[in-house]
């Protein structure tokens, strides 16, 4: 008889980890947020130059990508999520270059695994939490690029706030930028550890180890609006 009740705990035990492991890896909720609709208020409080152009980024053209190493059962194995829900305005004027307030939407990264998708959203960026959404980047200022702007390639620091999961760290975020006429491009990557964010790994049998320090890529399309 004893035996019957142990297994049946095993079982029902068994049963619980896994509905809760399912129930924590289904796939994540969707937007509320539009990141252009965040860009479009962020770029209105900055002072309005008479000479100034503001160049949107174009989401079908850009994308923010994070790659992360894991051992997963026993294997190595590199995590790559991406998105291209990315909202900001850059600023050109007689006074240089300025960028608005950059927004991500957290929930529409994705893997090559819809339930490493749920897992990421609801278990370490906790995104079902509407303020934990968005991930941000607040520019503080521009270094490197040359006062006037006359087109062509340069490279330059964005130094500013980097919040995720309502943790915020200062960066310097180094970009390489391309100007023409109509359009600004522009490419970089940092290196950003989770801890410095307390971003957790849940606790799973099948996950030996995770990096604390992981790379984020970012390549985007701004075009002229104005």
């Amino acid at each position: 008889m004893n035996k019957k009740i142990i297994l049946i705990a095993i079982v029902v035990i068994g049963l619980a980890v896994f509905g809760a492991y399912e129930y924590l890896t289904r796939p994540p909720l969707a937007p509320t947020v539009n990141v252009s609709d965040v860009a479009d208020k962020s770029v209105s409080d900055n002072k309005d130059m008479a000479d100034q152009k503001v160049y949107k980024i174009d989401q079908s053209k850009s994308k923010v990508e994070f790659g992360i190493n894991e051992v997963l059962r026993g294997s190595q194995f590199v995590a790559r999520g991406t998105t291209n829900q990315i909202g900001g305005d850059i600023l050109l004027s007689s006074e240089g270059l300025n960028f608005s307030e950059i927004s991500i939407n957290a929930r529409t990264f994705k893997t090559d695994d819809s339930k490493r998708d749920g897992a990421i959203n609801r278990m370490i960026l906790k995104t079902s939490d509407p303020k934990n959404e968005l991930i941000t980047f607040l520019p503080d200022s521009v270094s490197g690029a040359p006062y006037k702007i006359t087109g062509n390639e340069f490279d330059l620091d964005v130094k500013g706030l980097l919040t995720i999961s309502q943790v915020s760290k200062e960066i310097i975020f180094p970009l390489h930028i391309n100007i023409d006429q109509d359009s600004v491009t522009g490419s970089g990557q940092l290196r950003i550890k989770r801890s410095d964010f307390d971003l957790k790994i849940p606790n799973l049998s099948f996950i030996a180890s995770v990096d604390d320090e992981f790379p984020i890529y970012a390549d985007f399309v701004a075009t002229l609006v104005k």
